[in-house]
């Protein structure tokens, strides 16, 4: 069976994320696989932010990946 190149992993910063994620990596590790990890925000949401507030949307998302980056870091070390 040929080895994937990469495992993609979807997230919210659950519980049960943090299982998937979790399991995600190690299958990567066993396959040498590049890990790949995605969270959605909704983009409705977003643009009606963006009618309140213009900056808004750029500064929400950079929060969101930052929190995102810092999730996946405390779950995987």
């Amino acid at each position: 069976m040929k080895k994937p190149s990469s495992i993609v992993v979807g997230i919210d910063c659950s519980p049960a994320c943090d299982q998937a994620l979790k399991e995600a990596e190690r299958i990567a590790r066993w396959n040498g696989s590049a890990l790949t990890v995605v969270s959605v925000l909704d983009q409705n949401v977003l643009d009606g932010l963006h009618k309140v507030d213009p900056t808004a949307t750029s500064r929400i998302t950079s929060q969101f990946e930052v929190g995102v980056r810092a999730h996946v870091e405390s779950v995987l070390g």
